[in-house]
């Protein structure tokens, strides 16, 4: 998108480099060759990452991976840490009216910090999560420096709180197949659904998993090893703009014929203009890189826009032996 007389400006810092991480709890179970960090010991990384992965790298626990290890790490997935950095916010940057810190995935419960103040809390490692600090930026013509503070609390053991909370509303039941009935080795040896401590059933890990939005393999499975991974697992930055593409929207109309295509895209927008803007949509085609384009105007304060683009003679993709799989 770009204004009709002068184009809008959108600015990215990516918050890679400049982290350190500690643990805030436990540190009095760390052992030489099994230990996280101790009291107000910070650890340089960078991000993605996690702490099971930096504490691997300096050799502070045993490789999970090799023979029965896993049972010795199991401590790194209960206990708080913390993942720190400062970054600077540009004269350019601030004179833009919005201004977003961006989570792409933040694994899993986490409180997030700004200069000192919480902006956020997340409770699922799968989506993304972005928080408008602009408001809370103070006006300035000049570059200023910022810190930003992430706290992991143990997603095992809010699991298991949230299991306990959800035992009296969980209808009972008497669990089929028997005394182990796919129910997992937490379930016990209870034929009743809850079970003591409010488990449900399922078929392997502890059951506390089913109540939270965390990759359900951490608890383990047939393939893999129990390691509750807990980080920054995706990137985070910062994003300054006057208007951006929040949602998009594609549908694609064809004919019985197929000897032609409608594309259309709506797409939502976030953050507003007083001028009159242009969007444009370009498709390629993958071998010839011939392009196709359509370009709307977006009246200004506009929070949407819809296009469309006709293709003649569209490449499909067909099923195994009616066609080519053209991509």
């Amino acid at each position: 998108m770009s204004e009709a007389n002068s184009k809008t400006t959108n600015l990215t810092l990516d918050l890679e480099d400049g982290w350190v991480f500690t643990q805030l709890s436990g540190n009095n179970r760390n052992q030489p060759s099994n230990r996280g960090t101790d009291t107000g010991e910070w650890l340089p990384t960078k991000i993605p990452t996690g702490v099971h992965e930096e504490l691997l790298k300096l050799s502070r626990i045993p490789d999970p991976f090799v023979g029965l290890n896993e049972h010795l790490v199991q401590w790194i997935g209960e206990e708080t840490w913390a993942f720190q950095t400062k970054f600077t916010i540009t004269a350019e940057m601030h004179a833009l009216p919005n201004v977003d810190l961006v989570f792409d995935g933040l694994d899993t419960y986490a409180t997030v910090e700004l200069d000192g103040k919480k902006v956020l809390e997340t409770n699922n490692m799968f989506v993304p999560y972005r928080v408008p600090i602009k408001d809370a930026l103070s006006f300035s013509d000049a570059a200023t420096e910022h810190s930003l503070l992430i706290t992991f609390h143990p997603t095992f053991l809010k699991g298991r709180s949230l299991q306990r909370e959800n035992a009296d509303k969980t209808p009972a039941a008497i669990r089929g197949g028997g005394s182990t009935g796919g129910a997992g080795v937490m379930q016990g040896a209870s034929n009743q659904i809850p079970g003591p401590n409010g488990e449900l059933a399922l078929w392997n890990g502890d059951a506390s998993r089913l109540h939270v939005r965390k990759a359900q393999y951490h608890y383990g499975w047939d393939w893999g090893p129990v390691l509750m991974c807990v980080g920054p697992w995706k990137p985070i930055r910062l994003e300054s703009y006057q208007l951006r593409i929040a949602e998009m929207r594609t549908e694609v109309d064809i004919p019985e014929t197929l000897d032609n295509a409608t594309v259309k895209v709506s797409a939502e927008l976030a953050g507003a203009s007083s001028k009159a803007l242009t969007a444009t949509l370009t498709l390629t085609e993958p071998v010839s890189k011939t392009e196709t384009h359509s370009t709307v105007e977006i009246a200004s304060g506009a929070n949407s826009v819809q296009l469309e683009v006709q293709i003649s003679d569209p490449k499909l993709w067909h099923p195994v032996g009616q066609g080519q799989q053209s991509l």
